[in-house]
């Protein structure tokens, strides 16, 4: 068999072999979403001097938000909304301004000092705060001994 023939034989039993995998197909919830999100923080971070080049950040986010926000809910249109605004007032606020003079961002009791922190830490600001799922609560087990639970210090009868 000629090499280019088996090559061309190669080729399509690999090809075979990608469409019977599932080719291409996602279950990722929210990749626009995260976009959105990703491309403002790529011009805040811009704005703020620690994105060198916006579009280049916005290409790589285009890719990496293939695998969607790793959320356990979707968030709303309007939170998402929300969180770029806010993102995008950052940018606005120059590198130097402190957070809680950044108009259009709601700062949470946070270890934030100026608005551009912000670009890197989107969750500690309330519009972005869904950024951070919920953990669930920790239910105190009891040992076997019917003695103190020290994770919670409580006696268990």
């Amino acid at each position: 068999m000629s090499a280019l023939r088996t090559l061309a034989v190669l080729s399509l039993i690999s090809g075979a072999a990608l469409a019977a995998a599932g080719g291409c197909s996602t279950d990722a919830i929210g990749v626009e979403d995260c976009r959105d999100i990703e491309y403002a923080r790529c011009e805040a971070g811009h704005a703020c001097g620690v994105v060198h080049d916006a579009d280049d950040c916005k290409r790589f986010y285009r890719d990496q938000c293939l695998h969607g926000l790793a959320l356990d809910d979707t968030p709303s249109a309007t939170a998402v909304q929300n969180c770029v605004r806010s993102l995008k007032a950052i940018s606005n606020c120059g590198p130097d301004a402190p957070l809680a003079d950044c108009p259009g961002v709601t700062a949470q009791p946070t270890s934030l000092g100026l608005a551009c922190d912000v670009v890197g830490a989107p969750e500690e600001i309330q519009e972005c705060r869904f950024l951070v799922p919920v953990a669930p609560p920790v239910v105190p087990v009891p040992d076997a001994g019917g003695g103190t639970d020290a994770a919670t210090d409580a006696t268990i009868d």
